[in-house]
């Protein structure tokens, strides 16, 4: 069988349960299906639902170990973890366990992007090369000299909307178009570390930096970076394959808005 380490897989389903409760109690008038989302019920039974319930829908699933927030007026009312960190082991999931939030990095990078929108310090439509220089696009991103004229067209809205042209990742380190800029939708993490690049370079300052400022200082994300913390040793949770045999965990020394972010759901649920 193929492996499907699933740490973005468990931190999806962490993380859609954080959004998805909260979309349910504050702003769906009908019922779900599953009765700790129905929108009349009060935070104790919710909680018991979950509590109920969880247990035997994740042994169903074959998920190890899950972590669980619930938002309900833009605060964090719940915090629970459930299962176990690694399977054949005693490390239980809690409130501090570090999940891997994969594609759910991108979001807390575009909310710094739009606060120096807000700033007049970035243009949504001006060229991301305007702000850097060709020589240093092609070192840091493009890894080649600029051979191809549609690098100098991308800006930072069509990142935003995935709109780049660009692939979702390179192959054998070798990045080239695959469609034209703004011309359709192509789901691309190239194009979110290209503006990664072009953000550090214009604050002069790097990534990891930039996000403890702006967003896990002010939000008490305390458990969140977008780099590997010794301190996550003792707390992460471990990638499973879908026959549930725990996998060697990713630990990034390089931060990449695309998808390194490492937090909790309590903390997802802050920002």
């Amino acid at each position: 069988m193929k492996k499907l380490y699933a740490t973005n897989l468990k931190s999806a389903f962490l993380f859609v349960l954080v959004i998805y409760i909260s979309g349910f109690i504050t702003c769906n008038n009908k019922q779900a299906d599953y009765p700790a989302l129905k929108t009349k019920q009060s935070l104790d039974e919710i909680t018991v639902d979950l509590e109920n319930n969880l247990p035997d829908m994740m042994d169903k699933g074959l998920i190890p170990g899950l972590s669980l927030a619930i938002i309900r007026d833009g605060k964090v009312l719940y915090d629970n973890g459930f299962g176990l960190r690694r399977i054949n082991s005693n490390k239980m999931v809690n409130d501090s366990t570090i999940f891997e939030a994969a594609s759910l990095s991108k979001p807390v990078f575009a909310c710094v992007v739009m606060q120096l929108v807000q700033e007049g310090t970035l243009d949504l439509d001006k060229p991301l090369i305007d702000y850097a220089s060709d020589e240093f696009v092609a070192e840091k991103f493009w890894g080649r000299p600029l051979d191809d004229p549609r690098i100098k067209l991308i800006t930072a809205r069509q990142v935003l909307s995935h709109r780049t042209g660009l692939p979702n990742w390179r192959n054998n380190n070798l990045i080239n178009f695959i469609r034209d800029p703004d011309s359709t939708f192509g789901y691309s993490g190239e194009g979110f570390y290209y503006l990664q690049m072009i953000v550090e370079h214009m604050l002069e300052k790097p990534i990891t930096e930039i996000m403890r400022e702006r967003i896990f200082k002010p939000l008490e994300m305390k458990y969140s970076s977008f780099i590997w913390e010794d301190r996550y040793d003792s707390l992460t949770a471990y990638p499973h394959d879908m026959i549930n045999e725990a996998g060697t965990k990713r630990k990034p020394q390089q931060a990449n808005m695309a998808g390194t972010l490492h937090t909790t759901a309590g903390d997802y649920g802050k920002f």
